[in-house]
């Protein structure tokens, strides 16, 4: 019998299948495996290292493969991808091939990483050095470059050959600095197309402009020939914040898609009577579709503050104003309150109380303010309240002259004021220290006491004397209880007014609350293996404390951010590795790119670990 050698590509094992044999090539089958087992040494020997990308061209919005292979040996340890400016390079899993041809046996190792892109452009991966076995080898420099998306076509939109595609839609194209806008993000969804998952944005780009809040509209059907597509509205808040050309995009969002299986077997009793088949959600697969919108600029005038009336302090907007005065009858030295609300659309946030000349005639403490009560889903609405302490010096003060708040309206590019009527005063003289002697009040004069007191008779019981009251310390205590009340309603007083006025605080105390709570979740979610939830909490709990850290939005916080604002700032380089790894794997969970279960609880006191850090970390 003749044993013949079947490589299995997939698995790397080789089998056998057997044949009959001559006698003569029976015993000659010993020096034939000990020469393929040294042809597969010599193979083996030479170790290659090579970097390749599935594709160097490729459109903003979609993801490239960089595979780094490895023949003859292994590294130790993953290697870890370059930093390219505006590329976030992730781990994505490995593969392995094992080969048997001719006599001769090769072996190659791949780890691939997901490249995407940023901005469009011209990138350059540079060589990678990776140590294996003591030998140092290095790849070769990469070229990748990133078109910037268009539009589809019109008549792939309007055959209904387009699956989905994004547009974004801008009020107006002339804006004034410090002006909000509402830009209007549109998903349109080939009709019939189930969509999986809410829209995630990939790439949000914008040149002059702070990101606020994103909210979701009413979906609505939209006709394009005779394709049908339903509209997925987004809107956010966009304050403008210097002048000139400014730019928005390009806009780059995926898309996780529920499309019909090509394998799915239909029921044609169904079909016939037009009944949608119950059983269709298992017959889906699910596809990631990218989609962008091209870049749409604007132009950002100055407000023209030569024109602008005396106290204009910047306010840009919309606004109304509702003004509170009291006590109006009170001693020179008594404190009035002026409270004032500011309501309108606008940027709420930015908005303070202008000095008012009027008022000089009153010693003014530093006015205070609450946060804007929004009441919209933007929080570009709402009002903002105020509150200024007078204290009028003498009783010469009648009147408590008008308050005066100016703004810029954008729409009607003109300024407008808003005055309050004068309030009149009743200031009286200080009260005096001294005690009146009430009037009609007899003085009598009392009878002299007795030299001498006469002697007891006889003893009465006898008791101890017990000290004063005031020598009592229970009776300090009591004494001291409205007084510690009083310093805790002051210092809990005090710390309401720093937080209403201070948003980081506000901002650092609730991200503080919202860490501890993820963290405790954690565990819980470790102690499930529920992977999914587990990586979304700690990419929420790092979006967050980063977030806070460099006073940015939650949302807007990826990966990118290590290499913009966090490189060189006085991080240690070991958190900036730990930090990127933890979002790489996030990244590689969200796609589903994790086959095999990871030890959950294991990454928990590492990701502790970059969130102390963060918090300790002054920028």
């Amino acid at each position: 019998m003749q044993t013949q050698t079947m490589p299995n590509s997939r698995t790397g094992r080789v089998h056998t299948g057997r044949r009959t044999l001559t006698a003569g090539r029976r015993a000659a089958m010993p020096m034939i495996c000990a020469a393929q087992l040294f042809a597969s040494a010599l193979a083996l020997d030479g170790q290659t290292f090579t970097a390749t990308l599935d594709r160097n061209t490729i459109t903003l919005g979609e993801t490239a493969t960089l595979a780094l292979t490895f023949q003859g040996g292994t590294p130790a340890e993953i290697p870890a991808p370059p930093t390219v400016p505006n590329l976030r390079i992730s781990y994505a899993g490995q593969s392995s091939q094992f080969r048997f041809v001719n006599g001769v046996a090769s072996s190659s190792v791949s780890f691939n990483y997901v490249v995407t892109p940023a901005q469009p452009g011209e990138f350059e991966i540079p060589p990678i050095r990776v140590t294996v076995d003591g030998k140092t080898l290095t790849s070769n420099p990469l070229k990748l470059y990133v078109l910037r998306p268009s539009q589809p076509p019109p008549e792939s939109i309007e055959s209904g050959e387009q699956i989905a595609f994004l547009k974004i839609v801008l009020p107006k194209k002339k804006v004034y600095v410090g002006e909000v806008i509402v830009a209007e993000l549109q998903f349109y969804i080939r009709a019939g197309i189930q969509l999986a998952a809410q829209p995630e944005l990939t790439g949000f780009p914008t040149d002059g402009f702070t990101v606020g809040k994103l909210a979701a509209g009413g979906q609505r059907q939209a006709q394009f020939g005779t394709a049908l597509y339903t509209v997925l509205p987004y809107y956010v808040a966009l304050t403008v914040v210097k002048p000139g050309q400014l730019s928005i995009g390009p806009v780059t969002a995926n898309l996780l898609i529920n499309l019909p299986s090509p394998r799915a077997q239909r029921d044609p009793f169904l079909e016939f009577f037009g009944i949608r088949d119950p059983f269709e959600i298992f017959n889906m697969e699910r596809k990631q579709v990218p989609v962008a919108a091209e870049t749409e600029t604007l132009e950002a005038l100055t407000v023209p503050v030569e024109h602008a009336p005396p106290g204009f302090n910047g306010a840009v907007g919309n606004y109304s104003l509702t003004f509170s005065v009291g006590p109006t009858n009170v001693a020179a030295g008594d404190p009035i309150t002026v409270r004032v609300q500011i309501a309108g659309r606008g940027a709420l946030d930015l908005l303070t109380l202008p000095e008012q000349p009027g008022w000089r005639s009153f010693k003014t403490l530093a006015a205070t303010a609450k946060p804007a009560e929004t009441t919209d889903p933007l929080g570009i609405e709402g009002v903002k309240t105020f509150e200024q302490v007078l204290v009028p010096q003498s009783t010469n003060v009648t009147e408590l002259a008008p308050l005066v708040f100016s703004f810029f309206d954008p729409d009607a590019h003109v300024f407008r004021t808003l005055t309050s009527p004068a309030v009149p005063l009743v200031v009286k003289p200080a009260a005096a220290s001294a005690t009146p002697m009430l009037a009609g009040t007899k003085v009598e004069d009392n009878p002299p006491a007795p030299d001498i007191v006469p002697i007891k008779q006889r003893l009465y019981t006898i008791a101890a004397v017990k000290p004063p009251l005031i020598q009592q310390p229970i009776f300090w205590a009591i004494q001291a209880c409205p007084v510690l009340v009083w310093l805790g309603l002051l210092a809990r007083r005090k710390r309401l007014e720093a937080l209403a006025t201070n948003p980081r605080l506000r901002r650092q105390r609730q991200v503080n609350q919202a860490v501890r709570s993820g963290l405790a979740k954690l565990r819980q979610l470790a102690a499930q293996n529920d992977a999914d939830q587990f990586f979304a909490t700690v990419s929420k709990l790092l979006q967050e404390q980063l977030g806070e850290r460099l006073d940015l939005p939650a949302p807007a916080i990826t990966e990118t951010v290590i290499d913009e604002h966090l490189a060189g700032r006085g991080l240690p380089d070991e958190t900036l590795q730990s930090l990127r790894e933890l979002f790489q794997l996030c990244d590689q969970a969200r796609f589903g790119r994790i086959n095999t279960a990871q030890e959950l609880p294991a990454l928990i006191p590492k990701v502790e670990s970059v969130i102390d850090q963060l918090r300790n970390w002054k920028p």
